[in-house]
């Protein structure tokens, strides 16, 4: 019989099999390793065990500041699908299965390899260095997730430095901020913020509530009306806003998507009120009074519902048609509202703006408009630009205000005839 050689015997065996590819115990991870070295160096695989346990409990007792706790007890107070203590960044499906996953191995470390070694006489690793190994390397997965997980002391550290006066309140800052807590503690940083700004509103620290502020509309930004944090949110400010001593604080603190999710009465209590707002404020000299919703009526406008929307023009318009502070301060409204005009929208403020620049008495918002035309809507500009051209007439009362406005966008227009 003639020798045929087998095509295999030149391939080269699986690289799992090379001892110098396969899982070393220093690639574990270092405080599972650092623990249970000295032990394992010397065969004492129970006591390697024992030591790494002891090493990861440590660190959980840490991250829960549950230093009294111990074996399942102590893991299963990690939680399940509301944890304590997100293993993982619990921002999606597999995450949270992820860190269901994690948290089962830790409490099964405390059934499986802790109580065998505490409470027999016998240890089910002695001699047995795979299953030790085994049981160090599911530990040493525990410990990285561990590692990387947030003490629950993370929350209170994030909201102590929002409320310092320092605190830069800046996007920035605030995005900063709240990335240095998982996403699955968001909920948790919502609720001590509203905590915390109900706290500075009480006190009249208007610095720090509106530091706190903004790291609260952060955490909330680009979140869903589906997202925890934001039902948290929406259930607080309801009931701020059904009792008139707290109306105020609710509105401010009331997002988009918050809005969604009030009750009717609710969020037209919420619109009345920026419209009486809106319905008091002034400008004079520079100086912006009478209305403290601005921001939060920026901020609604695209929310509410289109009944209130037109309630908020009409009221808008006619603070155009008003005196010469009530002007200003709707001038000022107007460009803040104006990213989120329909161009109907913009056609009748604009049509109202330009009228009171040119009246007989006319008010000078060249301040206010400078100062916005850089971040105004090219759509608005537009129309503000085409309607300003129309109603133009060099020899009119607010003639040179049109025309110092016209120049700056480009147009040459004629002189007064002196």
């Amino acid at each position: 019989m003639t020798d045929v050689d087998d095509p295999h015997d030149e391939l080269d065996p699986p690289t799992v099999d090379e001892p110098e590819r396969r899982l070393h115990f220093d690639e574990m991870h270092p405080l599972i390793a650092d623990a249970a070295q000295e032990d394992w160096e010397r065969g004492d695989y129970p006591a390697a065990l024992q030591d790494a346990w002891f090493a990861l409990r440590d660190l959980a007792r840490q991250r829960l500041n549950q230093p009294n706790l111990d074996g399942s007890q102590l893991m299963e107070r990690i939680g399940d699908t509301t944890p304590q203590l997100p293993l993982t960044g619990m921002s999606n499906d597999t995450e949270r299965d992820m860190h269901r996953g994690v948290w089962r191995f830790l409490t099964g470390v405390a059934f499986y390899v802790r109580n065998p070694e505490m409470h027999q006489t016998e240890s089910p690793v002695e001699g047995d260095r795979a299953g030790a190994f085994e049981r160090l390397a599911v530990m040493s997965i525990c410990a990285r997730h561990l590692e990387a997980a947030s003490s629950p002391v993370a929350v209170d550290e994030a909201v102590d430095e929002a409320s310092q006066p320092r605190f830069p309140a800046t996007r920035e800052a605030a995005d900063d901020l709240i990335h240095s807590v998982p996403t699955g503690r968001r909920p948790e940083l919502v609720e001590k913020l509203m905590d915390r700004v109900k706290d500075a509103a009480d006190a009249n620290d208007g610095t720090k509530a509106r530091n706190l502020r903004i790291v609260y509309h952060r955490a909330l930004h680009r979140l869903g009306t589906e997202d925890a944090p934001v039902r948290v949110a929406a259930n607080r400010c309801g009931r701020w806003i059904a009792d008139d001593d707290t109306l105020i604080l609710g509105i401010e603190m009331v997002t988009p998507t918050v809005y969604e999710l009030l009750e009717r009465r609710h969020q037209d209590k919420v619109a009345l009120a920026v419209i009486d707002d809106l319905s008091a404020g002034i400008v004079n000299r520079g100086v912006r009074s009478g209305a403290v919703l601005e921001e939060a009526t920026a901020r609604l406008f695209p929310a509410v519902s289109d009944e209130r929307r037109a309630d908020l023009l009409d009221t808008l318009v006619s603070r155009l048609g008003g005196g010469w502070d009530a002007q200003a301060y709707a001038t000022r409204l107007a460009c803040m509202l104006a990213p989120h005009f329909t161009e109907a929208d913009a056609e009748r403020v604009v049509s109202a703006l330009v009228r009171a620049l040119l009246e007989d008495s006319p008010f000078d918002a060249t301040d206010e408009l400078n100062q916005a035309f850089e971040r105004l809507p090219e759509q608005f500009v537009d129309v503000f630009h085409r309607e300003l051209l129309a109603k133009y007439r060099p020899n009119a009362p607010g003639a040179y205000i049109g025309r110092n406005l016209l120049q700056r966008m480009g147009s040459d227009v004629p002189e007064p005839n002196l």
